[in-house]
């Protein structure tokens, strides 16, 4: 469906995913686009730390990926893992209001948070995701889906302000 072409992204992406899955922390933050893992930078400044190019994450549209990947976050099993994460940039059901199919056959919470982030942070570092003048000044939001949102700071960071 999705795919991941270049091989330097694909080893960040997948070894991201692999440490994770393994019970490994992870912070994304979109404002500094940086990735951390178990608390040492992976992303910084949006330039890896391992000397490794920057490719696309798929050969379609950024937003239908994003689209794609935060339906299979909202629909995504809780675990007390991923309910002790202090915050989340997106909305997921409570497990009082997942489907039965969910609660069978949905991803971990964290798995597919991580997955959702991580491509976003990807997308928007490499420029393949860009900001669209239609969606606003502030923030995009999903016209099917209105818990689906994505802040333009996070795709187009603000330039630092000098405080005098």
């Amino acid at each position: 469906m999705w795919n991941i072409l270049n091989i330097d992204i694909m080893a960040i992406f997948e070894e991201t995913i692999k440490r994770v899955e393994m019970g490994a922390k992870f912070y994304v933050n979109f404002k500094e686009r940086s990735l951390r893992v178990n608390g040492k930078y992976v992303i910084k400044d949006g330039k890896p730390l391992n000397d490794k190019e920057f490719g696309f994450i798929t050969d379609g549209e950024p937003m239908e990926y994003i689209y794609h990947a935060y339906k299979l976050y909202k629909h995504s099993v809780p675990s007390r893992r991923s309910n002790g994460h202090r915050r989340s940039y997106f909305k997921a059901l409570a497990e009082k209001d997942l489907s039965d199919d969910d609660m069978m056959y949905g991803e971990g919470r964290e798995m597919a948070r991580c997955r959702l982030e991580l491509a976003i942070l990807i997308m928007a570092c490499t420029g393949q995701l860009v900001w669209n003048p239609e969606w606003g000044n502030v923030f995009y939001q999903d016209d099917d889906d209105k818990d689906l949102v994505v802040m333009r700071e996070w795709v187009e960071p603000q330039p630092e302000s000098n405080a005098a």
